[in-house]
């Protein structure tokens, strides 16, 4: 008897795991593969790109438009989401590091999907096609709060999800991307408008994306004076003598003049949980 209730107990547990991570559906595939990181890294930074630099219609250019990098937390709760198998927000967005955003894709069939349609490139380019609908300056809006997130200045962190699943008459297909810090802050502009000046906010440029900025550290040389001479001796001579100045290199880490823990307190106080506007595929019928 006493390991028959054991039994028992176990199969409860997994039961409940299972529904907890697949909600009412059948888990058919999920995750994200090294391919289809580059893919995702190198839409979000081309698009990125060609925003910054002034190449949008009706878009002005950014001065301080982050390269975006792969983050494994994020890609780690993109993908915990992805698995839950529901096409809706998830309301637990706070790190420790900040508050992410979050944006959503599906595809769905009432017949089984092949392994080629719908990609992460042309999810991301349809949240990107929201600026067909954006004005610079409008307030928040559920049909471009995809494209506002892709285009926040300072959001430099992605990771994505995936799964594909079945729910009992269709074929389903969730993308998810989470991104830090989030963006879509109430009463503050995407970026900081202008041509690529990342200089200006202690940032590098991107060596692979031009209009890009990154946080790497630059190496600034300045001039030391020591209160003291400090003497080299020439070996050759036998003599000394004491340089007036010596030169000296250090990294720097220096912040964005539009610090992100700035942005981070209006979202934790003033921030409003975007909307998604849903793709879906026509289903198929025989």
């Amino acid at each position: 008897m006493k390991i028959i209730g054991k039994i028992a107990i176990l199969i409860v547990i997994l039961a409940t795991e299972t529904t907890t991570a697949c909600r009412n559906a059948q888990l058919m595939k999920t995750g994200v593969t090294e391919q289809e990181k580059y893919d995702i890294l190198e839409t979000h930074n081309r698009l990125r790109q060609s925003v910054a630099m002034g190449q949008v219609r009706g878009q002005p250019g950014a001065e301080n438009m982050m390269e975006m990098k792969w983050d494994s937390e994020l890609a780690a709760k993109a993908q915990q989401w992805a698995s839950e198998c529901t096409f809706e927000h998830d309301l637990s967005r706070y790190l420790n590091r900040f508050t992410m955003g979050q944006n959503l894709a599906i595809m769905w069939s009432t017949e089984p999907l092949g392994e080629h349609e719908g990609d992460f490139p042309s999810r991301i380019q349809n949240w990107f096609n929201e600026v067909n609908a954006y004005n610079w300056g409008a307030s928040w809006s559920p049909k471009t709060g995809h494209y506002s997130q892709l285009v926040w200045g300072e959001t430099n962190l992605v990771g994505c999800g995936f799964s594909s699943y079945y729910d009992g008459y269709k074929y389903n297909k969730l993308w998810v991307c989470n991104y830090g810090p989030g963006g879509n802050v109430v009463g503050v502009d995407p970026y900081s408008t202008g041509s690529p000046a990342c200089q200006n906010f202690g940032l590098s440029t991107s060596s692979r994306y031009p209009g890009l900025c990154t946080d790497a550290p630059t190496i600034q040389t300045f001039t030391y004076n020591p209160p003291q001479q400090n003497y080299i001796t020439d070996y050759n001579t036998g003599k000394y003598t004491a340089p007036h100045k010596a030169e000296y290199t250090r990294v720097t880490f220096n912040k964005p003049q539009k610090s992100v823990s700035f942005s981070n307190q209006l979202a934790d106080y003033s921030w409003n949980q975007p909307q998604t506007q849903q793709y879906y595929q026509e289903p198929k019928t025989q």
